[in-house]
């Protein structure tokens, strides 16, 4: 073999490994291809909510959280930042609750649509701010 054709066979194996790899990551979901918009709440605490945290809306999942971080400045300590996932809307007067997960144990985020709602939705372009502690679906279901 020459050593032209060689450094052929190499190449060709070498883009055929680059494109095997970007496939499978993007298989395996670490490619992120979706779009979102930016929710924050800002809150006296995380009440369990980690990065990676689900969120949901009446129970259907809407996004995930993409932060959770101290400000220390400000009214409120805890800064979340959720992906929200393009075309979803929520309505304005959302109830923020927590509800844990029984298979890892981890908190996840709930929203939970008013019972009136006025036709009002949080604005998609990511100024959208929801303040106020997050409450547990748990404890409020027990009362």
């Amino acid at each position: 073999m020459s050593d032209r054709n060689r450094d052929a066979l190499i190449g060709i194996c070498a883009i055929l490994a680059v494109v095997s790899l970007i496939v499978l990551l993007g298989l395996f979901g670490e490619i992120d291809t979706t779009r979102t918009w930016r929710l924050t709440l800002r809150t006296p605490a995380t009440s369990g909510i980690t990065d990676s945290s689900r969120v949901s809306l009446d129970g259907v999942p809407i996004g995930y959280i993409r932060s959770v971080a101290l400000e220390p400045t400000g009214t409120w300590a805890v800064r979340i930042d959720a992906d929200i996932d393009e075309g979803i809307l929520i309505p304005t007067g959302v109830t923020v609750l927590t509800t844990a997960s029984l298979l890892t144990g981890a908190a996840n985020l709930y929203l939970e649509s008013p019972t009136q709602r006025t036709g009002q939705t949080l604005p998609v372009d990511g100024s959208a701010v929801i303040t106020g502690a997050i409450g547990s679906s748990s404890v409020r279901d027990l009362t």
